[in-house]
């Protein structure tokens, strides 16, 4: 039997997603069938399930992550979709089932796993792992440093006030904080905190940072965080960082350094280095920090402060033009991945959606191992590859089909 031509040839690089068979190496390459076996195991996912197993559903959860849609285009896909069919993500479950489940059942299996892709992220080699979307004058300008590098900021994502109850901030407003930091080079995902909308970030700039990890690191971020004190014990670390001067921070002049003349090469216009004392009277810092007043290739001006006083200017700008990595995936995740078309208004519901398409974002990571990753490029092919899928699938089932009645019919 001849098999069908799709009328285009697919490219080697994506071909993992293209078939239901090559799908599973894709998803089994970093966290085997045997791995996700054992956490709902664990975790009693399937205890008392009579539609809802764990398996079937966290492939649903995957397939949905690449071709978006409600709780009720999750439910009818899984019931009637034979993409989701090709995919091992079949089951017959009403919404109002979905939904319980969605808010009941245990978060643990999907942390373990985000955790042992986060493990596998780590493991690639940092050259040539960055995003596209950064310019290559910046990354070849601190390419010695991006290994060092780590970034992290938050980004709020609203919700319905009168359904997400748990979430809200008065009358008219709900939502919720995304904590997420990156590790150098590659934009991989390295932490993630669900955080109240209300309030400022600092309760959790030190878990963010995570000093007692190692010495040398390179840490991003804006001023969501900030704190004097902080910025001490950063430094006592061993570590660095780079930021934004916060209006609230006063500083003593200490010297003047000498500035790039002109634009530097990746746009900026340096106005002024200084080396300074953080603070005032007795709670003025012994440490020396530097401030770079200078103005963006957009336009934007803004004070960087930092403690690397080893580094050119023009250098300290591209560290600070790189924190924009956080920015570019935390687009990628409401908008490519759709996480603000949540599937489930629930504080569990909510947390097992983040943590997939950071599964799902972290898989394509791996995926795309070996050149620099442009997120949306990769997201785009696959969803329009992954329905040949239902070629794929729906040639094997009449294959299988037709063998079955050839063997009923016996030899000729």
């Amino acid at each position: 039997m001849p098999r069908p031509k799709t009328g285009r040839r697919v490219r080697p690089k994506y071909r993992n997603l293209v078939s239901a068979r090559n799908f599973e190496c894709f998803l089994n390459g970093t966290i085997p069938p045997e791995r996700r076996a054992e956490l709902a195991d664990r975790f009693d996912y399937d205890w008392h399930a009579h539609t809802l197993f764990f398996e079937p559903y966290f492939r649903a959860l995957v397939t949905r992550q690449f071709t978006g849609g409600s709780l009720n285009d999750l439910q009818y896909g899984m019931a009637y979709d034979p993409l989701y069919a090709a995919h091992g993500a079949q089951l017959e479950i009403s919404v109002a089932a979905l939904s319980k489940a969605n808010a009941n059942r245990p978060v643990e299996p999907f942390l373990y796993l985000l955790g042992d892709v986060l493990q596998a992220i780590g493991k690639i080699p940092k050259s040539g792992k960055v995003l596209r979307e950064v310019d290559t004058v910046t990354l070849k300008g601190i390419a010695h440093l991006l290994e060092q590098t780590c970034i992290f900021d938050a980004t709020t994502f609203q919700l319905p006030v009168k359904i997400a109850r748990w979430a809200q901030v008065n009358d008219t407003d709900a939502g919720f904080k995304l904590q997420l930091r990156l590790a150098g080079g590659y934009g991989g995902p390295d932490r993630v905190i669900l955080t109240p909308k209300a309030g400022n970030d600092n309760p959790y700039f030190l878990i963010l940072l995570d000093l007692e990890r190692g010495v040398g690191h390179i840490y991003l971020f804006d001023t969501g965080y900030f704190k004097i004190e902080t910025y001490n014990k950063i430094v006592l670390s061993g570590n660095h960082f780079v930021t934004l001067l916060h209006e609230n921070i006063s500083y003593e002049v200490i010297r003047q350094r000498p500035v790039p003349e002109g634009v530097t090469a990746n746009g900026y216009i340096v106005h002024s280095d200084l080396e300074v004392y953080l603070g005032s009277g007795s709670n003025r810092s012994d440490q020396v920090y530097r401030l770079i007043d200078a103005t963006d290739s957009r336009g934007h001006r803004a004070t960087i402060l930092t403690d690397l006083l080893d580094l050119t200017a023009e250098q300290v700008c591209q560290l600070r033009t790189y924190r924009w990595v956080v920015e570019i995936v935390f687009r990628w995740l409401k908008s490519q991945l759709e996480i603000d078309h949540f599937i489930s208004y629930s504080p569990n519901g909510v947390m097992v959606q983040v943590l997939v398409a950071l599964i799902v974002y972290g898989l394509m990571v791996l995926y795309h191992e070996g050149g620099p990753l442009s997120v949306v490029r990769i997201l785009r092919r696959i969803r329009a590859d992954l329905h040949q899928a239902i070629y794929d699938w729906g040639f094997e089932q009449g294959r299988r089909q037709a063998l079955a009645e050839l063997a009923a019919d016996g030899p000729v």
